[in-house]
Formats: C-alpha cells, sequence, structure tokens
C-alpha cells in the first residue's frame, strides 16, 4: 500500500526508525514529506514489513517487529518482490535487521552487496580541523575572493552534477530545511557541500565536485565550511557512504568522522 496511512501511524513509524541502529534519515525525510519519494507497508491494519524509497535511487527495507520467524521473513521477502517487479530501474537497498542481506541475495540472483558505510562525528576533532585549516592561504583566499560561500536557491538548482540537491528536494523544501556552500573555478560553480537530507536538527551532508575541479583539495574546503556553518546554526552533521566509495570515506575521516558501523547496502 502506498501513502494510506494516516498522521498518527506516520509519526510512529519516524519514531520507531529513530530507534534503528542505522543512519535512517533518509528515509525519516520521505515519510515526513521533505525527501522526495515514496513509501509501503504489507498492511494498512498492523503492518510488519516497510518499503521505504527515495527517488534518488536509494531504498530502505524495514521489519517493524523486534523478532523475526523463518515465516515472517518468507512474507517479508515476498512482499519486497513485488514491490520490486512492480517499479524500474536499479536502487540501493539497506536493511533492517541486517541478516535479511541473505535472503534478498537469494531472491535476487543478480543482486551486489556494495556495504554501507555509517560514521560518529566527532566535534572535538573538527574544530580542531577548523581552526587549524581556516587558516590556510588557499582557504582564507577563497574565502576572501568569495569564491567559497553559502550559495543561493538558485545558485543550488543550477548546479549540475551526479550529487546534488534537486534530485534529494523540491526548492520549497530546500529552502525551508536546506543549505549549501559551494566553491566558484573561474565563476562557475565547481564544488558544493549541501544537505542532502535533513531530519529535526541532524542532516546529511551530500558532496559533489566537478572534475575540473578535482585534485585542488576544493571537496575538503567546501566540507569545512559548510559543516561549520551548521555547527553554528545548532545543526548536526551526518556523514555516510557506499563502502566502495573511498574518496568519501576518506574525506569523512579527514573531516572528522570515525567509521562505526559496515550495513548491506544492495544494488538490485
Amino acid at each position: 500500500m502506498e501513502k494510506n496511512i494516516d498522521t498518527i501511524q506516520l509519526k510512529e513509524l519516524v519514531a520507531y526508525l529513530r530507534t534503528l541502529p542505522m543512519n535512517t534519515l533518509f528515509a525519516q525525510s520521505v515519510l515526513l514529506g521533505s525527501g522526495k519519494g515514496s513509501y509501503f507497508v504489507d498492511t494498512l491494519d498492523s503492518p510488519s514489513w516497510l518499503y521505504i524509497r527515495l527517488d534518488y535511487s536509494m531504498s530502505l527495507f524495514c521489519s517493524l517487529k523486534r523478532t523475526l520467524t523463518e515465516s515472517d521473513i518468507t512474507r517479508g521477502i515476498e512482499f519486497l518482490h513485488h514491490i520490486k517487479v512492480n517499479r524500474e530501474g536499479v536502487e540501493l537497498l539497506q536493511l533492517y535487521p541486517s541478516h535479511l542481506s541473505k535472503y534478498v541475495l537469494d531472491k535476487f540472483p543478480h543482486a551486489v552487496d556494495h556495504g554501507r558505510f555509517n560514521f560518529t562525528f566527532s566535534l572535538e576533532t573538527f574544530s580542531a580541523l577548523y581552526k587549524r585549516h581556516s587558516k590556510e592561504v588557499d582557504y582564507q583566499e577563497l574565502c576572501l575572493m568569495n569564491l567559497l560561500k553559502t550559495l543561493t536557491l538558485q545558485e543550488v538548482f543550477e548546479f549540475e552534477g551526479v550529487v546534488v540537491p534537486k534530485y534529494f528536494w523540491t526548492e520549497k523544501k530546500f529552502q525551508e530545511l536546506g543549505s549549501a556552500s559551494g566553491i566558484f573555478l573561474e565563476r562557475k560553480l565547481s564544488s558544493v557541500a549541501f544537505s542532502a537530507m535533513r531530519v529535526d536538527n541532524d542532516v546529511e551532508v551530500g558532496i559533489e565536485t566537478l572534475e575540473n575541479a578535482r585534485g585542488r583539495n576544493f571537496a575538503f574546503y567546501v566540507c569545512l565550511h559548510y559543516i561549520h556553518t551548521l555547527l553554528e546554526s545548532g545543526l548536526n552533521p551526518v556523514w555516510s557512504c557506499k563502502a566502495t566509495n573511498t574518496a568519501s570515506r576518506k574525506l569523512g575521516e579527514k573531516l572528522g568522522f570515525t567509521l562505526s558501523r559496515v550495513l548491506p547496502y544492495i544494488e538490485f
């Protein structure tokens, strides 16, 4: 079923997702209406399974029961299969509990588990990093020349790339909840750090640097600027990435994030 859940049920589902030992911000954002996507439950009366998909090809398949029998799992995997055969396109699927990955991989032989990293943020580490790196000549020059700055809504939504705000937000919702920092190279916006999703005070950081601007430390500087801006606004930065994305992992760790959890992340 899709979008036939009443407001009380939605609040209960969001509250449940917040108890899970994993980053569920994108799934919460879809349920709350800020993230662009859809959701399904196996039954409206007393749901046991929840499927949430962000339009940006990320999804979560989640048991709403803490204890599962084999028959529960069989019904859940059939529910997932029914959804999948009626939807087009490849997606990256997260799972709760994580041992469901074995059943998904068995059901979908073409599926591949890439793994997903969740990180923990250290304010103390970042504060020391910012104090040191914000004094660097390159960083200060970018700021003084207004090449590294907080972006306007128009600048954000005109930016073209693979991981960009317009794939996660409507302009209205981004203006209400989102923000971004960017670096300009030869008058062209070339590196952006932004709110990929936000729930309450938690903001997952998205990052995109165009190919011609790579190798200049822009990704680090724009994230340094953006995370500092988030912290000044009382917001909490969140970082996660595909386990095979070595560049994102290294960048996150350079910014003061520590790997805390490795989860299934199934492409199918």
